[in-house]
């Protein structure tokens, strides 16, 4: 079974407008999907947000969906403040990085094998069902040609 993450909580394409807010979040997860979502820790406060901190959450937030959210940590405060508790990780430009659980994430155009958490495959402009996830804005339509986990 392939996990399918909504990227930033998005479901339907893009939508910078509504994605990592706490309402996508909810939504992705509703529908029966994992959630990728960006979070900072700035000055005891977390935040999403892509590009910079723009939504102030509790902590609670994260913890009540811990077992559906993948934690991109935006920098080394997050990282160091989530890495016991929650499926986080931290990269760049690498080619792939490891989730506090151990998790293989790619990147854009990263080779895959069915370990690997497959990430926006379609601007990539790969694919491959051999994977053990898929981070993406489309998951509705991932989710009718893969056997999802997360449903």
């Amino acid at each position: 079974m392939v996990k399918i993450i909504a990227h930033r909580g998005n479901t339907d394409g893009p939508n910078p407008a509504t994605e990592n807010t706490p309402t996508s979040i909810r939504c992705a997860i509703a529908l029966g999907f994992d959630c990728e979502v960006d979070v900072w820790y700035i000055n005891g406060e977390y935040y999403l947000g892509h590009d910079f901190p723009h939504t102030r959450i509790a902590y609670t937030f994260l913890t009540e969906f811990a077992d559906r959210l993948w934690v991109h940590c935006k920098h080394l405060d997050a990282l160091l403040r989530l890495k016991d508790t929650l499926n986080c990780f931290y990269h760049d430009k690498d080619i792939y990085t490891l989730t506090s659980r151990g998790y293989v994430w790619g990147n854009i155009n990263s080779p895959t094998n069915a370990s690997v958490i497959q990430v926006m495959p379609e601007k990539g402009g790969t694919f491959s069902t051999n994977c053990a996830g898929i981070c993406t804005d489309f998951p509705h339509r991932y989710a009718t040609i893969l056997p999802n986990e997360s449903k």
